[in-house]
């Protein structure tokens, strides 16, 4: 760890290795931590729950949208898809 003092700041510099090493004393769990990870952003665990970034492209990955065909819950695959995969198939039949 590395304290660095100017202009009256205190700047505090910690290894990943260091930084691990706490989170191992403090009992986080390593699976929930890397679950958290996001190509885009910097994914933050509130609660349980995973939070991206404002404007990250990749948040609907985590989202859950509502069929407009059916209404059942569904977890998209891309972006834009708004029917579930069930009316998606019965469409291309």
């Amino acid at each position: 760890m590395k304290i660095k003092k100017a202009n009256g700041k205190t700047e505090v510099r910690i290894s990943r290795k260091e930084w691990e090493a706490i989170g191992k004393k403090a009992g986080w769990d390593e699976d929930r931590i890397s679950r958290g990870r996001c190509p885009a952003c910097e994914v933050s665990m509130i609660n349980g729950v995973r939070c991206h970034e404002h404007g990250c492209p990749e948040a609907w990955r985590d989202s859950i949208k509502t069929c407009r065909e059916c209404g059942c819950d569904f977890k998209p695959e891309n972006s834009e898809q708004c029917l579930c995969t069930g009316c998606m198939a019965d469409e291309y039949r």
